[in-house]
């Protein structure tokens, strides 16, 4: 019997210390990397705890991405084991060098809960080949693929890549199987709006086509998405810091609720409806989960996958496939024009605050008369 996939929980890490140094990396543009371990200020157990399957309403699938090397603290190991032990669906971004860390997972989760547990491979191929790891990320995919856990490999296509792009498509064919899924490198600007680092993006779309990506085609339509159909971000899923636990509706909203203060409290879900004020959306990870369900986009299963190399285990692949509109009951229109007051009164600071930053931009290039 296949679980219900009720709930999408996109988990953060804040600690930016990578072992690696990208030239495309977000995190680190504008020479803002501080190199620092995250601090958590709760135990792995409250951690797990604090995101059980009564409270959260279901069986969950939680993304978990650092600012910088997702498995660097000590804890991540321990976290990964907690939230499998609570039923969910775990993903893990990582650049995957560590090889220590993945010997402790897999020394940690039983072979009954690896089926539970995905490994997202940063494929940072000149990075890898700088620092003589690529046979350390090549042995360690294996290792996970072999565990019994599901793996995908992504790989963001920058431009430094260009040169390199047959010699990627060998060693991703011999080692993963298949190629990578590929996205865009981004660029988060002063309005925390996404830009594509992409300086040739017509040549580099070309380059793309020959991957055969569903997720760079699905990113390219859907980057920046224009927020008009109600959304169920904040009701159906959220954000959470893991060092502190507060949550969010979704990308750039405010915090409202801490939920691990209070484990007894219930979890405030409170949806964007058709009032988003964040200046972007995470596209390629909110809408797939299908967070807005008037809009008809593929399941994160259909863009993840590469079929023949039979990167998901089926358990991943049966979860996956759904979409969360699909589990969890839709609002009527009373409910809607509701959500849409709380919304705007819930926001109200941030878009004053945006409104401000917007009047002080246009005074500075003269466009106020």
């Amino acid at each position: 019997m296949n679980e219900r996939y009720s709930r999408f929980i996109e988990a953060f890490i804040p600690g930016d210390a990578c072992n690696l140094h990208c030239q495309y990396c977000y995190v680190a543009q504008g020479n803002k990397r501080k190199n620092e371990i995250c601090r958590f200020l709760h135990s792995p157990q409250v951690i797990g705890e604090a995101l059980s399957k009564e409270r959260v309403g279901g069986t969950a699938y939680i993304n978990i991405c650092g600012a910088g090397e997702t498995l660097m603290p000590k804890e991540a190991p321990e976290i990964i084991m907690e939230l499998l032990k609570q039923g969910h669906f775990v993903n893990v971004y990582t650049n995957g060098t560590l090889s220590t860390k993945f010997d402790e997972l897999l020394s940690l989760v039983p072979i009954n809960l690896r089926a539970y547990l995905s490994i997202s491979f940063s494929f940072h191929y000149l990075e890898l080949q700088r620092k003589n790891l690529l046979q350390t990320f090549f042995n360690n995919f294996t290792k996970m693929k072999k565990a019994g856990c599901t793996v995908v490999v992504n790989m963001v296509l920058d431009d430094s890549y260009l040169p390199h792009i047959e010699e990627i498509k060998r060693l991703s064919i011999a080692n993963f199987g298949a190629l990578p899924q590929i996205s865009y490198p981004k660029k988060l600007q002063k309005n925390k709006n996404w830009e594509s680092l992409t300086k040739a993006p017509m040549h580099t779309s070309e380059i793309a086509e020959t991957f055969d990506s569903a997720y760079w085609r699905f990113t390219e339509q859907y980057f920046n998405y224009d927020r008009k159909k109600f959304c169920y971000a904040g009701a159906w899923s959220f954000t959470i810091n893991l060092a502190t636990g507060w949550i969010c509706r979704c990308y750039n909203h405010r915090p409202h609720q801490n939920i691990f203060e209070d484990l007894s409290s219930p979890i405030q879900y409170k949806a964007v409806g058709n009032m988003c004020f964040s200046s972007s959306c995470g596209g390629g990870l909110f809408l797939p989960q299908g967070v807005v369900p008037d809009l008809k986009v593929p399941s994160y299963f259909d863009l993840k996958n590469r079929p023949e190399a039979h990167w998901y285990n089926e358990n991943f692949k049966n979860f996956l496939s759904q979409q969360l509109h699909e589990n969890n009951r839709q609002y009527t229109k009373a409910e809607k024009i509701k959500t849409n007051l709380i919304s705007v009164l819930f926001e109200s600071r941030n878009v004053v605050l945006t409104a401000l930053r917007k009047f002080k931009d246009q005074l500075c290039n003269g466009k106020v008369d």
